[in-house]
């Protein structure tokens, strides 16, 4: 009788201290070109331009010189047709025409101004936008824009590409377990869907799965500044996952299929923990995998050294350390795994070690290549010069052994180092600055 009075007081205590399920209205909101190109977490969506006109589009005005077509396939509706023209016969490409009813007809749609602006990608660079564009769909019009990567006339006879992204998010400000905080939930991939999880089946190769993660975000006001910097290195554009993190605690999450609202609810799984110097690194990205062949990626929230995620087999994927040098300035630095064949499984209850980070170790390697100069024919014919140059590289790993390729100061992209080369008197021979990549 004992035994079953205490199992009956556990299970009682243990429903209490659940959490039920919350919903939080969204409320839409717009999302310019200079906060949502750049992210390195918002792939959005390609399309091919083409002198062809395709079939989908039954009429149109009259076009000045050369007018280039696309077809916009987002997600599982009908695709979206376009006409990029010219407002002259001199002019280069500064019109856009979409056929956002679908209609088939693009007399009835506005024509678009192509802009070209000044963005950080992550260098600052011209590029051409167009938009925001809204796209009718069942449930509401969607709001999108453009990048577009043309190509000159003088490489071809026309054409080039262009790439979606999305022009809006939805934001709530939840509150729940004495956490509030403002979520944001963008449809990165633009299909027009709301709540797709970081989640891919990889591609198998010799270092083993090479995962790539296009899937919608949540944004976080981390810093609190009443806005989101979606820069790759500022931590507040994070793959959606299968649970988040409120505080340091997972919660599921799902978005209502009208778009109107969010519910969370605490995970209820089974869970294990991963400890490491957290305390070292601005964010750090694990891999679950689930099932045969599936890997989500998720983004825990640490708190005294540990991460508390769901059971099942893990790997490191990415990491962003960062310090304060002595003038106060940020600096941070971005690893990658590149595959999850170093994976380890952790079970319910279980607690585990994970290196990465600091102490991260340079390793620099220079190697002399010839290169022949004349051209193809001369050089297969014996012909033209050879000239030899150096060529040197720096690698930055990590202690879980991700590759650093990123690195910046205060949420800004740094210039990559110089390198100079002198003699043994202390001539200088060469210099130049090298490359990320």
């Amino acid at each position: 009788m004992l035994k079953k009075a205490a199992v009956l007081v556990v299970a009682v205590w243990t429903a209490a201290t659940i959490l039920p399920a919350k919903e939080f209205p969204l409320e839409l909101k717009p999302l310019d070109e200079a906060q949502v190109m750049p992210c390195a977490n918002v792939f959005g969506a390609m399309a091919q331009v083409t002198t062809k006109k395709p079939a989908e589009i039954k009429a149109e005005p009259a076009a000045a010189n050369r007018p280039l077509y696309g077809l916009l396939a987002l997600g599982k509706t009908p695709p979206v047709a376009l006409r990029i023209g010219r407002s002259s016969a001199s002019s280069a490409y500064d019109r856009m025409i979409v056929d956002v009813n679908r209609n088939g007809d693009l007399q009835d749609d506005k024509a678009i101004e192509i802009r070209t602006v000044k963005m950080k990608m992550p260098q600052e660079q011209e590029v051409q936008v167009a938009g925001p564009i809204k796209i009718e769909r069942e449930g509401g019009p969607v709001s999108v824009q453009v990048l577009l990567h043309l190509m000159p006339a003088s490489i071809g006879p026309g054409g080039g590409s262009l790439q979606v992204f999305p022009a809006q998010y939805h934001e709530a400000t939840v509150e729940i377990d004495g956490v509030r905080e403002r979520l944001g939930f963008v449809d990165a991939n633009c299909n027009l869907v709301l709540g797709d999880i970081a989640r891919d089946t990889g591609c198998t190769c010799e270092n083993g799965p090479h995962l790539s993660f296009q899937s919608d975000v949540v944004l976080r006001d981390n810093d609190r500044s009443g806005a989101y910097d979606m820069a790759s290195l500022t931590c507040e554009a994070e793959r959606l996952a299968d649970v988040i993190y409120l505080g340091a605690k997972p919660y599921k999450v799902e978005v209502a299929t009208d778009q109107k609202a969010v519910v969370i609810e605490p995970y209820t799984g089974a869970v294990a923990e991963i400890t490491g110097a957290f305390d070292k690194v601005a964010q750090l990205v694990v891999v679950r995998k689930e099932g045969e062949n599936d890997w989500i990626a998720i983004t825990p929230h640490a708190a005294e050294g540990k991460v508390v995620v769901p059971e099942g087999r893990y790997a490191l994927w990415t990491c962003m350390v960062g310090a304060k040098d002595d003038a106060g300035a940020l600096w941070k630095a971005l690893g990658a795994k590149g595959s999850a064949k170093e994976s380890f499984l952790l079970k319910a209850g279980e607690t585990r070690a994970l290196k990465f980070g600091a102490a991260l170790e340079l390793k620099t390697q220079s190697e002399v290549q010839v290169a022949q100069s004349g051209g193809l024919l001369r050089s297969l014919f014996g012909g033209g010069s050879r000239e030899r140059y150096l060529r040197t590289s720096v690698e930055v790993t990590g202690a879980g052994g991700e590759k650093y390729t990123e690195f910046g100061k205060d949420n800004g992209q740094v210039k990559p180092p110089t390198c100079v080369i002198r003699d043994a008197d202390g001539k200088e021979l060469a210099s130049g600055r090298m490359e990320y990549g």
